[in-house]
């Protein structure tokens, strides 16, 4: 197929952003439901990447011209495989942690059954924060493999599917509990936003202590989700390992994948 000129690439770029914009429309209408958004956020960010390529696209078609085959349909279903693993994985191991939580805090029983209600609402809304944080460990895995990750269209997809997840979590919270009545969609995207940024600032100073040798580089890491689940200061210390070791654990699966 011959090259794209300019405006046929800013063209496939406006029809990508519109896509992405029209699924954020359909979630604040209808929620999060079934997988066919999975394919929507990817196609976008597909779209996007003719545009990103302006400024080398003349040298790179005049070095390595594209043949006329199926590359595009492979290159997708690619990129399509590769950010459904990076997503599952990081939920999987998140609904891990998310069981081993409790545990490692060593929660008191409660005997009464309106408090039972409430620690069972406290530890079932933790599974959004342990989303964002092994999901973050997901991406940094991702990211060491491929320098240039960070900054390619995948991440971004990864990042707002995986925020797409913790607000699902947090809806299925609410109907688990009743409160479907006061669940807000809007809210619950704003504050998994919120959060998703917070454990990706973490993670990129996690990445910069690694690189300078610092001792402990997780801990701005296990220092957000602490925070996010109200860890008593009592228990931080004894509670940091058992995150760490869960950590280290999780980065080794990864690297293995």
């Amino acid at each position: 197929m011959p090259p794209l000129n300019t405006l046929q690439r800013l063209f496939l770029a406006a029809v990508g952003i519109a896509i992405f914009l029209f699924q954020l429309y359909r979630f604040s209408e209808y929620g999060v439901e079934g997988s066919g958004w999975i394919f929507a956020f990817l196609i976008a960010a597909l779209l996007l990447l003719p545009a990103l390529g302006l400024m080398s696209s003349s040298r790179s078609s005049q070095l390595f011209p594209q043949k006329p085959s199926t590359g595009n349909n492979d290159r997708v279903s690619t990129a399509q495989a590769r950010v459904e693993g990076l997503v599952a994985r990081a939920i999987e191991r998140a609904k891990v942690l998310h069981r081993q939580l409790p545990i490692l805090i060593d929660l008191p029983p409660m005997q009464a059954p309106e408090l039972r209600g409430i620690n069972a609402l406290m530890t079932d809304s933790w599974l959004q924060y342990c989303i964002a944080y092994v999901g973050c460990l997901s991406l940094m895995t991702e990211w060491k493999k491929r320098a240039r990750f960070i900054k390619q269209p995948e991440y971004s997809v990864v990042w707002q599917l995986l925020v797409n997840e913790m607000v699902k979590a947090d809806a299925q919270t609410s109907v688990k509990h009743g409160l479907q009545s006061k669940y807000d969609m809007q809210k619950s995207m704003q504050w998994a936003t919120r959060d998703m940024n917070e454990a990706e600032f973490a993670m990129k100073k996690f990445v910069d202590r690694l690189a300078s040798n610092i001792p402990e580089p997780d801990a701005p890491m296990i220092s957000f989700l602490m925070d996010k689940i109200g860890a008593p200061e009592q228990v931080r210390a004894s509670l940091s390992i058992g995150i760490r070791n869960f950590t280290r654990e999780t980065l080794q699966q990864f690297a293995a994948m």
